[in-house]
């Protein structure tokens, strides 16, 4: 009887333990934590640790984590935590083990591969970064695709450099316009892009320096610098837009300079809007007197222009007080005030040479303007004298030229440029001019071919003077109708 009720026991025993393990098992299925707590609980925990400082014991809560990682988004929140750790402790080995888990499970991924390959990046790995460069595809991430190519130049520059110091050791030590150019695009660093721009003006390729131009992104930043290049384009009104943007920045900050209000006032004067000319001389003068003559001088031709002759005289009269040792002020004088006031032009330009008399330029003025009792021959020996001593000058050069044109001495005109082109090691571009009037006025003359090689000249140079003997040269041609239209553009 008792052996009958020990079974009992055990068997009621034996199925209370089945219900509750049964009853457990139960619970843990429908009511253990759901795996998106989990994830975030690891992470939370990772984030805990990782704002105490505590790095290593963070990377093992994160690795934690991805056992319940479930999808893209959960991957992406590892990834950027490892991110954070490797950043705060320059050990870019966490970030890398985490990316590469990450474009494994999801190669099709642009994201995670720009995750894989800055961590191969930053952790110089860098044959395998150029090895899986191009399965990055999308164009929504510049900065990196960036990195890479830079470092790619780098290491084809040097390879026992690290990244990027290759380049920059080059920008620092050439001033290569196309190496900037190249770096600048790569980039997309608008300083860099305006470096190069800078180059290619300071070359003369002012075609690739607007091309550049084309391609910043911040064009406002710039705006003295783009103002000075479409100047030198010749692109007078387009120039004015930036150097006006730029006075205005200046006027706003309290830093108006009387260099670029010079410049601005040039440009107005260039369109004939005397009134914003003067504004910006009288601005420039205002900001700098000393050592400041262009205003004056530009202002009286202003005046001059304008027909208010007494205004004029009174401006340049008054600029003489100040700037009478300056050649540019003595020089303007002469040419335009010498027939009012002959003894002042002749008094101021004897006092310059006093204190100047090595200046080439104002003796051949001063003898030009002023040739007192000198027969022809004196002249003429007087101007080879200055010429022999100055043969690299191209005002002296330019004169005595044209003096043996007039008498025509073209030997003399081929000995003069033959010395020039040697003293200077190089073939002025205005020597095609007198090359034409030669051909014109030798003996016999050989005008078609005159003519061509002044359309060459004027067509490179739009030189007025040059056009004028074209126009010249045509109407002895016959060619009336051309030459009266040469001439419209030159009065113009």
């Amino acid at each position: 009887m008792a052996d009958k009720k020990g079974r009992i026991v055990l068997t009621l025993l034996a199925v209370l333990l089945f219900l509750l393990a049964l009853g457990i098992s139960l619970f843990l299925i429908f009511y253990r934590i759901p795996r998106t707590e989990s994830i975030n609980y690891y992470l939370h925990g990772s984030d805990s640790l990782y704002q105490e400082g505590k790095y290593k014991q963070a990377a093992v809560m994160l690795e934690k984590s991805v056992s319940f990682a479930q999808g893209r988004d959960d991957w992406r929140r590892i990834v950027k935590r490892s991110y954070n750790l490797s950043n705060e402790t320059e050990d870019w080995n966490t970030y890398h083990y985490f990316a590469e888990r990450a474009v494994k499970m999801y190669q099709g991924s642009d994201e995670f591969w720009v995750y894989y390959l800055s961590s191969l990046l930053w952790s110089g790995q860098y044959d395998r970064l150029l090895k899986y460069q191009d399965r990055l595809s999308d164009a929504n991430y510049p900065t990196i695709q960036a990195e890479i190519r830079l470092t790619e130049e780098s290491l084809a520059l040097n390879k026992d450099l690290k990244p990027y110091e290759g380049v920059m050791i080059k920008l620092e030590n050439e001033r290569d316009a196309e190496f900037y150019e190249m770096v600048g695009n790569i980039s997309g660093l608008d300083d860099l892009k305006v470096d190069a721009l800078i180059l290619w003006m300071g070359l003369g390729e002012k075609e690739r320096a607007r091309e550049i131009a084309g391609t910043l992104d911040n064009r406002e930043k710039y705006l003295q610098i783009l103002g000075l290049l479409f100047w030198d384009l010749k692109e007078v009104e387009l120039s004015l837009s930036y150097l006006e943007g730029q006075d205005k920045l200046d006027q706003k900050n309290h830093n108006r300079r009387w260099t670029l209000n010079n410049l601005l006032g040039d440009g107005y004067f260039l369109l004939g809007d005397w009134e914003k000319s003067e504004y910006h001389y009288l601005t420039s003068r205002e900001i700098k007197e000393d050592n400041n003559w262009k205003p004056l001088v530009n202002r009286a031709i202003i005046y001059e222009k304008a027909g208010i002759y007494k205004e004029a005289s009174n401006i340049i009269l008054e600029g003489l007080l100040e700037f009478s040792d300056v050649k540019e002020v003595v020089l303007y004088f002469l040419d335009n005030w010498q027939e009012t006031y002959p003894v002042r032009a002749e008094r101021i330009v004897n006092k310059y040479l006093i204190i100047n008399p090595q200046d080439v330029e104002v003796r051949l003025a001063q003898f030009s303007s002023f040739p007192g009792e000198l027969t022809p021959e004196s002249y003429r020996a007087f101007l080879w004298e200055l010429f022999n001593d100055n043969s690299g000058n191209e005002k002296v050069t330019r004169y005595l030229l044209w003096y043996m044109c007039v008498l025509g001495d073209h030997e003399s005109m081929r000995i003069i440029m033959a010395r020039h082109e040697k003293v200077i090691g190089a073939r002025p571009q205005w020597f095609t001019l007198y090359e034409g009037l030669i051909l014109a006025l030798k003996s016999p003359p050989s005008y078609e071919e005159a003519e061509i090689v002044l359309r060459e000249y004027y067509g490179r140079t739009n030189d007025w003077y040059g056009a004028m003997n074209l126009a010249i040269l045509q109407e002895h041609m016959g060619k009336v109708e051309e030459a009266e239209e040469l001439r419209k553009v030159v009065n113009n």
